[in-house]
C-alpha cells in the first residue's frame, strides 16, 4: 500500500477503488514511472498532479497529513480527471480558473455524496475559489454537478458509505 493512502478516509478509498485510480506520493511515483511530458500539473500550488489517462494521482506535498487535507486534494484531482470525459476545456485564463473552481466545488459536493462531515471542507472551498476572480462560477457549478453525477454513475452507487 502506498504511503499516500494512509490518511484517506474509508469512503474515499472505496470511491478510488471503484473508479480505478491509484494514489502515490511523488517519490513513489518517480520510482514507479519514467516522468516525461505526459505529466499534467493540476494544482497551481503543485500539491498534487495527475498523469494523463493513467488514472494516477501523486501527492507532492509531504506536509499534507490530516485526513481532511488528503481527502480534499484527492477528490479535487478526481473531479479534474472527469474533464476529458465531459468535454470541459480550459484554453483561456478564465477557462483555467473556471476548471479550478469546478474541481473545488465538485470536491465539496463529493464529500456530501460520500457521507463525510462537510464542515472541514466548506471554508476551504470558499477560500479556494476566491483566488479565481475570472472564473465563471455559474459554469463551475454546472460542471461540478455533471462531474459528481458522472462519478456516481461510474461507480454505480447513489452513495458510497
Amino acid at each position: 500500500m502506498s504511503k499516500a493512502n494512509q490518511n484517506l478516509s474509508k469512503q474515499v478509498k472505496k470511491l478510488l477503488a471503484a473508479v480505478g485510480v491509484e494514489i502515490y506520493t511523488y517519490e513513489e511515483l518517480k520510482q514507479k514511472m519514467n516522468f516525461g511530458t505526459d505529466i499534467i500539473e493540476t494544482m497551481t500550488n503543485k500539491k498534487a498532479l495527475h498523469i494523463g489517462d493513467n488514472k494516477i494521482i501523486a501527492i507532492c506535498d509531504d506536509s499534507l497529513t490530516s485526513t481532511e487535507d488528503v481527502n480534499e486534494l484527492i477528490l479535487h484531482e478526481l473531479i479534474h480527471m472527469t474533464a476529458a470525459n465531459l468535454n470541459r476545456k480550459c484554453q483561456t485564463e478564465a477557462g483555467f480558473q473556471t476548471e479550478e473552481c469546478t474541481a473545488q466545488i465538485g470536491m465539496f459536493k463529493l464529500t456530501l455524496v460520500l457521507g463525510l462531515n462537510p464542515a472541514p471542507y466548506a471554508d476551504r472551498t470558499l477560500d479556494y475559489i476566491k483566488q479565481f476572480p475570472k472564473a465563471n462560477f455559474r459554469k463551475a457549478e454546472i460542471y461540478s454537478d455533471k462531474a459528481v453525477e458522472y462519478l456516481v454513475k461510474f461507480i454505480g452507487l447513489e452513495k458510497v458509505a
